[in-house]
């Protein structure tokens, strides 16, 4: 057949070594250190061709092999069919990036694979005006509401919370509220001017005693200065207005004395006034005065 192309394979090559072999040399062999024919002719050994140039003068291509017979050599159709040896399996695995093991056919055995819809070259799935498609379907899910549903006092943690979607989130805590607003007592209006008007009900005096919450001491004799009048007669009376209360002491700027009120007499229907004393002044005595009182 013109054109026609063929090969020497493992066994033509054997058959072809032991024709020269028989007919020519006394030897010839495969040196497999450095991959060579050799041939030994009179007890000396030379190289024949290496593996190297066989294979380049050969020229092999794919459309030299088919798949049925050709000459001694017969196409299989598996791996397991061919006779490879555990190398030679191992080296085909290598060459075409495959693993030592079987593939178990599970997803999960895959490595590298893609962690994306586009990774998987899907295309018809997307997330439009919201709306979300997935091949033929496609869904328009209604919008999340943002009301609030609830607000509440946390009186464990002093928290207000909100709730939104039954999701349950804090807003603001006391502290920090106290932090922001910085209130002041004088930030407050209108404030009371007396201790009933804050509701302080344990604050009184009553026979002389005053009492202020759980403390209490008696003023009673205690002297208390109301200020001057000009006479004596200018003193206030149980009639005055306010009427004196025991204990009151006036200044008399007339005779400079001081007096203090200690009741109304109702068997003379008179105010009694205690005279305490008044301003006077000390000199030392002389010689003269004391020889006087000697004398006396």
């Amino acid at each position: 057949m013109a054109g026609e192309k063929k090969y020497l394979d493992y066994d033509g090559l054997l058959y072809l070594w032991g024709q020269l072999k028989t007919k020519f040399l006394s030897a010839i062999g495969y040196d497999t250190t450095n991959k060579k024919i050799t041939m030994t002719k009179n007890g000396t050994t030379t190289d024949v061709v290496t593996v190297a140039t066989l294979k380049s003068d050969m020229q092999l291509t794919k459309s030299d092999v088919g798949l049925g017979d050709v000459g001694n050599f017969k196409a299989v159709s598996t791996v397991a069919s061919q006779g490879l040896t555990e190398q030679e399996k191992a080296n085909a695995r290598a060459n075409i990036g495959a693993g030592d093991s079987a593939f178990s056919g599970d997803f999960s055995d895959l490595s590298n694979v893609p962690t994306t819809i586009a990774g998987y070259g899907i295309t018809d799935a997307k997330i439009e005006s919201g709306t979300i498609t997935l091949g033929s379907n496609t869904i328009t899910p209604a919008p999340k509401s943002t009301a609030v549903t609830d607000v509440a006092w946390n009186s464990t943690s002093n928290k207000i919370t909100k709730t939104i979607n039954g999701t349950t989130t804090d807003v603001v805590s006391a502290s920090t509220l106290k932090t922001a607003m910085a209130i002041t007592f004088s930030d407050v209006g209108s404030t009371p001017t007396t201790l009933a008007g804050y509701g302080i009900t344990d604050a009184k005096i009553e026979n002389g005693v005053i009492t202020l919450g759980s403390n209490s001491v008696s003023v009673v004799g205690v002297y208390r200065y109301k200020g001057s009048v000009a006479t004596v007669a200018n003193l206030p009376t149980h009639s005055s207005s306010p009427a004196p209360e025991a204990g009151d002491v006036y200044n008399v700027i007339a005779n400079g004395k001081n007096y203090a009120y200690v009741e109304y007499d109702s068997s003379t229907s008179k105010d009694v006034w205690d005279d305490l004393g008044g301003e006077f002044e000390i000199t030392s005595i002389t010689n003269a005065e004391i020889d006087t009182i000697l004398a006396s």
